[in-house]
């Protein structure tokens, strides 16, 4: 029998708890696929490793295949923030914020 089921991962990367880089996809991430995020937002990746305690934070949100068009844009508009409301941001965070003030 065939799963007709996908998933939508939210991933935050956390530096000492506070969201630094975050993404949301169909691919669950590590913290090792931020690396261009270092690079854009002008940190050195090795230097900030070893002076911050660095997690990553992973949701999954599971629905049904046929639910995909509508689904994508209510995971990240309304369920990924909610989940990413769990951090504060950090002051090193650059770019589009995880959730709205």
């Amino acid at each position: 029998m065939k799963n007709n089921k996908s998933k939508i991962y939210a991933t935050a990367l956390l530096s000492d708890g506070e969201i630094l880089f975050w993404r949301t996809g169909q691919h669950e991430r590590s913290e090792y696929d931020f690396y261009k995020d270092f690079m854009y937002a002008e940190l050195n990746e090795r230097e900030y490793f070893d002076n911050h305690k660095m997690t990553t934070e992973v949701i999954a949100f599971e629905f049904e295949d046929k639910e995909e068009d509508s689904i994508n844009n209510f995971v990240f508009n309304v369920l990924a923030k909610e989940f990413f409301k769990l951090y504060p941001i950090s002051k090193d965070s650059k770019g589009t914020p995880a959730y709205g003030e």
